[in-house]
């Protein structure tokens, strides 16, 4: 494999040609990369969902060859994308009357060649990214899509232990409106270009041949709705397992003639969902990290920034300016904060050594920061988090129920606990195992606590039995 390798990046794959420059190497980049693909593809099986081409099951050498020639990416044709609205469900409180309020995210997927080759390029400009925060030393306040060997809850624990150690302070949460689809097109280039400079891997001003073919693909793009696809070819998710692939090329080519079918991305935004939107995201606040960084250490405060979301605490007469600023260099980003989801906490404590939290009307609040909450004295996983897992379990009983009706057995309760109440596997429980060895937290402990979680399996269960 080294020596294949090696062969690639001697012949220059652009997009790393400088592989003697700035100790960049190309072989070892392209092997670390295709041993993470390999993972993904032939073990965890991911991008299997059905598109205008065939699913990728195995990584040959006929594949790296195009996907590591520039000129071949500079000529490719890019597929539509296939637009999909995920639905999460949130439980809303107001005026005492509990609601469900529907949070839906755009996806794209890119077509299984392109999304193989997206992420070659994300895997280059994160690689690149790396070492420009470093450079910059703003590596510790980026915390989303990276691999920093910690937790959200490790992060959360940061926040809330800076927050005791400062004693009587402000926490400021914003939310950056409609992220994702708001990045101004000029600026994602102007920061590509930073990041390829990064590598000594821009002879001009223009970015590479086959950079600046990635860069149209994702910025100018076009897509069709799953739905309308799936209705066109009549699939469904009972039949979709018997098709290789949506459909033939040349039928492919009718679609394209659709226009009623085909909606078009061209002034501003990247889709959600491909490997390079969450690089890209990342390095686009680059000088707005860098700079907040610097005003935010001037006041000996705390600056965190969780994709679009972002966490400050600072001093109770310092608050105000702190807000004005981050308006301020998020319009110069060509964004807009969520007036509606700022939030503000004010922390204070007393001579017993307790917090106080609480909103600007001063009446008692938390803090909600990655799925933990805080007063100040105690932290706990939020509501929603816990009913999200107690509909699983529902969820989980139901369908035991419905596949009893056909075998006529018993309800398998260990099967129940076990997934619910004693599973080590990557889980809600083992989220909150974390969080509790983490955070030591007693109030969180009583949460998850196992007798709790049984209680109710069995409530459920003896529902359904009726």
């Amino acid at each position: 494999m080294f020596s294949f390798l090696a062969s690639l990046g001697y012949q220059g794959s652009r997009v790393l040609r400088g592989e003697f420059m700035n100790k960049i190497n190309i072989s070892q980049l392209q092997y670390k990369w295709i041993e993470k693909e390999k993972i993904k593809i032939e073990s965890d099986k991911k991008r299997r969902y059905l598109h205008f081409d065939s699913r990728i099951t195995t990584i040959s050498q006929n594949l790296l060859n195009e996907i590591f020639d520039p000129d071949y990416v500079t000529r490719r044709f890019f597929y539509l994308f296939i637009h999909d609205i995920q639905i999460t469900r949130k439980y809303k409180k107001k005026d005492n009357l509990k609601y469900i309020d529907k949070k839906e995210r755009p996806l794209c997927y890119a077509s299984h060649k392109d999304a193989f080759i997206f992420s070659w390029y994300a895997y280059v400009l994160d690689h690149l990214y790396e070492r420009k925060i470093k450079e910059l030393i703003i590596s510790k306040n980026v915390i989303a899509y990276r691999s920093l060997g910690c937790k959200t809850i490790d992060f959360a624990k940061e926040v809330f232990d800076f927050i005791k150690k400062k004693n009587n302070c402000v926490t400021i949460c914003f939310d950056i409106k409609g992220f994702f689809d708001n990045l101004n097109h000029k600026q994602l280039k102007k920061v590509w270009r930073t990041l390829l400079l990064t590598g000594d891997m821009l002879d001009n001003k223009n970015l590479p041949n086959d950079h600046y073919a990635i860069y149209k693909a994702i910025t100018n793009y076009s897509y069709i709705s799953k739905n309308n696809l799936f209705d066109l070819f009549g699939i469904n998710e009972k039949n979709k397992k018997q098709f290789s692939k949506i459909c033939s090329l040349s039928e492919y080519k009718k679609i394209r003639k659709k226009a009623n079918l085909i909606k078009h991305n061209i002034d501003k935004g990247i889709p959600q969902g491909i490997a390079m939107s969450s690089v890209l995201s990342n390095a686009y606040m680059m000088e707005f990290d860098v700079n907040v960084v610097k005003f935010v250490n001037k006041l000996n405060g705390f600056y965190r920034r969780y994709c679009d979301d972002i966490i400050i605490v600072c001093g109770a007469d310092e608050y105000e300016n702190v807000i004005e600023y981050i308006k301020s260099e998020i319009n110069s980003a060509k964004l807009e904060i969520q007036e509606a989801k700022t939030e503000i906490r004010f922390f204070n404590i007393n001579d017993k050594g307790m917090f106080s939290c609480t909103n600007k009307a001063g009446e008692n609040r938390s803090l909600q920061y990655l799925g933990i909450k805080t007063d100040g004295n105690k932290e706990w996983l939020r509501e929603k988090t816990v009913a999200k897992n107690y509909r699983k379990i529902t969820r989980a009983v139901k369908k035991e129920y419905h596949r009893l009706k056909k075998t006529e057995n018993n309800f398998a309760k260990r099967k129940l606990y076990k997934k619910f109440v004693y599973s080590n596997r990557r889980s809600f429980l083992s989220y909150a195992k974390s969080a509790v060895k983490i955070l030591n937290s007693k109030t969180l402990k009583k949460q998850i606590e196992p007798n709790g979680l049984v209680k109710l399996i069995r409530r459920k269960i003896k529902k359904y039995k009726k």
